[in-house]
């Protein structure tokens, strides 16, 4: 209702006031929540409690980085365009996003998400290893789609938003393969 439509308009001032504190708190928020999902899943899965404020804390810090990582790259990424001229743009858009961006980032996240969860880089390099594959093949098949209605649908300025609603499911399949 109303409460919406206002929330709805304070969230889109501060996107102009202070966009990259607002997809970082975003970003952060929702990361946590993916944690708090998983966990209820793992829970559900295995009978064990793994939702500790440590965890919630590991993904909140994510969140609250990435957030603005996005800000700077969905920015970069329209730059680059006007630049290159492609005859496709949007294909461009998503083979930087997929190709140049995406493998990095993917790597980062699972040593940061591994090694803040395990403090244990020997336990890390193994679970990257095993992880990073499977990981790499699942972002893409769920986040080329996702990308694509990104760049021909959601103005630049809500692109952070719309990745982290996405990312809530994504998230949650970090924190149930950790």
């Amino acid at each position: 209702g109303a409460g919406a439509v206002a929330l709805w308009r304070r969230y889109n001032e501060l996107l102009v006031s202070h966009p990259v504190a607002t997809k970082s708190a975003t970003t952060a928020f929702i990361s946590a929540l993916g944690e708090v999902i998983g966990s209820r899943l793992r829970r559900a899965r295995t009978g064990e409690e793994t939702l500790t404020l440590r965890r919630l804390g590991v993904y909140a810090v994510f969140g609250a980085g990435i957030g603005p990582v996005f800000h700077w790259w969905y920015g970069e990424l329209e730059r680059l365009t006007q630049l290159a001229k492609p005859r496709w743009p949007l294909l461009f858009r998503l083979l930087m996003d997929r190709l140049v961006l995406t493998p990095p980032v993917l790597l980062a996240t699972l040593y940061y998400l591994n090694l803040a969860n395990t403090g244990s880089v020997q336990q890390t390099h193994a679970a990257v290893r095993r992880l990073y594959g499977p990981a790499l093949l699942a972002n893409w098949r769920v986040w080329t789609l996702a990308q694509i209605i990104n760049f021909l649908y959601v103005p630049q300025r809500l692109r952070v938003l719309y990745g982290s609603v996405i990312s809530l499911w994504w998230n949650t399949y970090l924190a149930l393969s950790n």
